[in-house]
């Protein structure tokens, strides 16, 4: 296989026959079928520094730090998001107060609620709903697809260019 063993290095491991990782070795060699002992250890060497390397950068991008906009976008997310869900809840309590005057026989509505204020408080709570969901969706797709780091950059070049003109 190497035409050259100068450029081979040894790498070398004991491993005890009693322990439980001989036996997934050997397993592990028995399944993918390799033809030495030697492959079967560089293909989990392979493996296993992919995997240790794809960690480490998914670290990195967990430590890097936030841009003005990134942080600006996932407080307004977190804003537009709580404030959506209250007034889907309050919207949703108004909904079911309006068909519990409507449709229950025992209660007339015209004495007991003003059937018109609680759907015009539906139709605000609605509006408002929709309001805060498309912002939190908005500033949640710029975080999620990574533009919002992107817009510091852009904002970042275009004045370094006008700063050197």
């Amino acid at each position: 296989m190497y035409s050259d063993m100068s450029d081979v290095d040894t790498i070398g491991a004991q491993v005890s026959h009693d322990s439980q990782l001989h036996e997934r070795f050997e397993d592990y060699e028995e399944e993918m079928g390799f033809e030495s002992r030697s492959e079967a250890v560089r293909s989990l060497l392979r493996t296993g520094l992919d995997a240790y390397q794809e960690e480490q950068e998914q670290h990195r991008e967990e430590a890097r730090t936030s841009t003005a906009t990134e942080e600006w976008c996932r407080d307004r997310f977190q804003t537009w998001f709580s404030g959506m869900l209250l007034s889907g809840s309050v919207t949703l309590a108004l909904w079911l107060s309006y068909g519990a005057v409507v449709w229950y026989p025992a209660v007339n509505a015209a004495e007991s609620l003003p059937t018109q204020l609680i759907a015009l408080l539906i139709f605000v709570g609605v509006v408002v709903f929709l309001a805060f969901g498309s912002g939190a969706l908005v500033t949640g797709l710029l975080l999620r697809t990574g533009y919002a780091a992107r817009i510091d950059l852009w904002q970042n070049d275009s004045s370094e260019q006008e700063s050197a003109a």
